[in-house]
C-alpha cells in the first residue's frame, strides 16, 4: 500500500457519515454491500482521474515531470484530477459553449476559479477568457434573450465577416 493510499483510507475513515453517504451516492457505490467492500470500492474510485482513468499513484511513477502538485481534487466528489487532464477538460468545455464542471457524472459541480488558475497556463487562460467572453456576449444578445432581431452571429463569425 502506498503512502497516498494509506492517507486516503484514513481520510475516508474519518469522514462524517453524511458526507460518506453522499460520496457513495455520487460515485454509485452500492450501499447494500459490506462496509469493507464499500470502502475498497470508494478508495478505488478516488484513486483514479475521471478524465484519463489512470491511477494517480501509477501516473506519478511513470510520467516524466509529473509531481504530486499536478493533482487536485474536486470539492464535491473528491475525485483526483491531473493538471493536464483538467486543462484539456476546461478548454474543451469552453470551446463547446459549456461551463467547466467536474467530469464525474453524478457530481457535475462547477469548477471554481482556483481550479482554473491551477490548471491553465497563461496562454490557455487567455484562450479561456476570450471564449468565455464570447460566450457571455452571445448569451446576452437579443436573439438569445428571445427578442426579435437580426440573424444570430457569434463574435467569431462577426469578426470573420468583417475581415
Amino acid at each position: 500500500m502506498t503512502d497516498s493510499q494509506e492517507k486516503l483510507g484514513i481520510a475516508l475513515s474519518n469522514l462524517p457519515a453524511e458526507e460518506l453517504a453522499v460520496l457513495l451516492r455520487v460515485h454509485a457505490v452500492n450501499e447494500e454491500v459490506s462496509a469493507s467492500v464499500r470502502k475498497s470500492l470508494l478508495e478505488g474510485v478516488l484513486r483514479r482521474c475521471p478524465i484519463c482513468l489512470e491511477d494517480i499513484d501509477l501516473a506519478l511513477e511513470i510520467c516524466d515531470g509529473l509531481r504530486a502538485g499536478d493533482v487536485s481534487r474536486c470539492r464535491g466528489c473528491r475525485s483526483p484530477v491531473h493538471r493536464l487532464c483538467a486543462s484539456a477538460h476546461v478548454l474543451a468545455a469552453v470551446d463547446h459553449g459549456r461551463d467547466p464542471v467536474c467530469p464525474v457524472q453524478r457530481c457535475c459541480r462547477l469548477w471554481p476559479e482556483e481550479v482554473l488558475a491551477w490548471s491553465l497556463d497563461k496562454e490557455q487562460r487567455a484562450h479561456y477568457d476570450r471564449a468565455r467572453s464570447a460566450l457571455e456576449e452571445l448569451r446576452q444578445s437579443p436573439v438569445a434573450r428571445g427578442s426579435a432581431g437580426p440573424e444570430p452571429r457569434s463574435p467569431r463569425l462577426a469578426a470573420a465577416m468583417e475581415g
